[in-house]
């Protein structure tokens, strides 16, 4: 028996939506037993076995399209010639898309990051802490809860998914120069917020940037900056508030939504 709920953490811990699919009840002859799991990627790449062949292919495919449906699904897929069984028995399979948790980026951990990590810990949010510096990563002041990628920017969102109404991504980093090459990697991935920390002057200079990129209109008026609600203060924790404010503000009507 593989390690099924090892490999849902790890993938759920980085963001990464995919079905489970189980054997949930089988009549006749069949390739595997009741219980019988194997996780499905939207590539349709997999990680365990429900038992190969034109079963495994056929629930490949059904999983692949739920993806975009959610929920949970039952299908029963008859393991005759047409399907590329010889066994004649019949197996009952659950789909159960496993994308539910929302995920909130936070790039960089410094005095504010850590702050908006406190903050939205704890909430309907899975905060994920970004940034290269091992010293603001493994700080004390970031909640155990918080799942913390020491890593290159870059290389984190190279290697992870992005899903429109679940990603939720905040721009704090320590460099001007970071927060617009992150900025600009992040605007062509889904999401459902983007904000950078700054000024009106650091926006209208992002913006023609952009711009001049190609980045559509469109495009650029879905990104916050100056970012938070106008409470006013300035310190750390109190800019944190006002940053958690406008995200959970944006995050909670979508989740009604879905």
């Amino acid at each position: 028996m593989w390690n099924w709920i090892e490999a849902a953490a790890e993938l759920n811990r980085n963001g990464v939506r995919f079905v489970m699919v189980t054997v949930a009840n089988v009549m006749g002859s069949v390739p595997r037993e009741v219980g019988a799991k194997m996780i499905v990627l939207d590539d349709g790449s997999i990680l365990g076995t429900i038992g190969g062949g034109g079963l495994e292919k056929h629930a490949i495919a059904e999983a692949v399209r739920f993806l975009a449906e959610g929920g949970q699904h039952v299908v029963r897929l008859p393991l005759t010639p047409e399907h590329g069984h010889a066994c004649g028995g019949t197996v009952e399979v659950l789909f159960e898309v496993m994308h539910q948790a929302s995920h909130v980026y936070v790039f960089g951990v410094g005095h504010v990051g850590q702050a908006l990590c406190r903050t939205l810990d704890g909430t309907s949010l899975a905060v994920h802490a970004v940034d290269s510096r091992s010293e603001w990563i493994n700080s004390p002041g970031l909640p155990s809860s918080v799942r913390k990628h020491c890593c290159e920017w870059s290389n984190f969102i190279a290697t992870n998914s992005f899903t429109n109404e679940e990603t939720y991504v905040v721009i704090l980093t320590w460099s001007h120069e970071i927060d617009f090459e992150v900025l600009r990697a992040v605007l062509k991935k889904p999401h459902a917020y983007i904000g950078v920390i700054g000024s009106d002057r650091k926006w209208a200079a992002f913006r023609k940037k952009l711009a001049d990129m190609g980045f559509s209109d469109e495009e650029l008026q879905k990104v916050r900056c100056p970012i938070g609600l106008p409470l006013g203060g300035k310190l750390p924790q109190e800019v944190a508030i006002s940053i958690a404010s406008e995200v959970l503000q944006i995050a909670q009507p979508a989740k009604k939504r879905s």
